[in-house]
């Protein structure tokens, strides 16, 4: 039999640990089936809330929300989402996982789509097939020369985690994509 942990007593007793060191320092707690999902949830009772999304429950309990209060979506990729007909999260949930990667464009559609669904898409490096790294221009910067340095930087960085989870490549790929 696996026993039970008493998260929501032990987030209690952080808040209540908190207010013994002083009478303005608070915090809203967020518990969730992902650290994707408990980040929206710490947001969703400031300052001093706590806030419990059971798996059961999604991504239902994540519909009052603006799309603007999901990880991920700024105001451009929420002016991107509004242009194609997406006004809510509700209607941002009611794709399905291919559905939402063509939204997106790419891969983070389908993270999100399980990040909605609370699943933690951190995969163990022993069964990582792909590590990317990805930069949105200003639209000020979006030349060649500009462009350039930030490739670089980019490059550097995907093999700096390669190291630091000590994989090997055998393919690299650079992608750029230039909308308009």
């Amino acid at each position: 039999m696996t026993q039970r942990i008493p998260y929501r007593a032990i987030a209690q007793a952080i808040k209540q640990e908190l207010r013994q060191v002083g009478d303005v320092l608070r915090c809203s707690i967020g518990l969730a089936p992902s650290r994707y999902l408990a980040k929206v949830a710490s947001d969703m009772q400031k300052p001093d809330g706590l806030t419990v999304l059971l798996e059961a429950g999604l991504p239902q309990a994540l519909f009052k929300l603006e799309l603007r209060d999901l990880p991920g979506v700024g105001p451009r990729t929420e002016e991107r989402l509004r242009q194609k007909g997406v006004q809510t999260v509700e209607q941002l949930c009611s794709y399905d996982r291919d559905g939402l990667r063509r939204l997106w464009g790419g891969v983070w559609g389908e993270r999100m789509w399980h990040w909605l669904r609370g699943a933690d898409f951190d995969m163990p490096a022993s069964e990582r097939k792909s590590l990317s790294r990805q930069h949105v221009l200003a639209p000020e910067h979006r030349s060649r020369a500009a462009a350039f340095p930030v490739v670089q930087k980019l490059l550097h960085s995907a093999a700096a985690e390669l190291r630091r989870l000590d994989l090997w490549t055998g393919d690299l790929a650079v992608n750029v994509k230039f909308l308009g």
